[in-house]
């Protein structure tokens, strides 16, 4: 009787060992993943900073001329027709 019982205790022992690396083992990865985010975080901000806010300053003031010559030749249009509206009036 004694032997099934010291073989279950090794068995129960062997299965709480395991039980706490896997324990551990996941622990680990949540760490590492939280560290790789924050890592990934920063250098998605250093990007933005350094890459995609003067690309996009650039763009809106590519937007912002692109506006003005619109409006420019709107108006130009607006006085053609005046314009043709007139002689074919007359």
């Amino acid at each position: 009787m004694d032997a099934d019982l010291a073989t279950t205790n090794l068995f129960l022992g062997v299965i709480a060992a395991v039980s706490a690396l896997e324990a551990l083992t996941l622990i680990a990865i949540i760490v590492g993943v939280f560290v790789l985010t924050r890592r990934m975080m920063r250098l998605i901000d250093s990007l933005e900073a350094n890459q995609i806010a003067p690309a996009a300053a650039r763009v809106h003031s590519i937007l912002d001329d692109v506006k003005e010559m619109t409006s420019t030749v709107r108006n130009g249009v607006g006085w053609m027709d005046r314009l043709t509206a007139r002689i074919f009036h007359r």
